[in-house]
């Protein structure tokens, strides 16, 4: 059985419209204030892509520029 923090991801990937919606509010919130995104108790740098992905398919939906600050070794 995976950890807990795993199971947070798994849950986005099933159900991918509760990732959606909470960083379209982000993204909509990004026109007026400088905002950034942590994703946090990650255990697979793919769950990381996921959210980044998102982000992006997201941000070109709304018109939105995204750039990209990477952060860590």
């Amino acid at each position: 059985m995976g950890s807990q923090n795993s199971g947070n991801y798994q849950l986005l990937r099933e159900y991918p419209e509760l990732l959606k919606t909470h960083l379209r509010a982000v993204l909509e919130l990004s026109r007026e204030f400088d905002v950034r995104v942590l994703v946090p108790m990650v255990t697979q740098s793919e769950d990381v892509e996921i959210v980044k992905e998102c982000l992006v398919k997201l941000g070109a939906e709304l018109g939105i520029y995204l750039h990209s600050q990477k952060s860590g070794p």
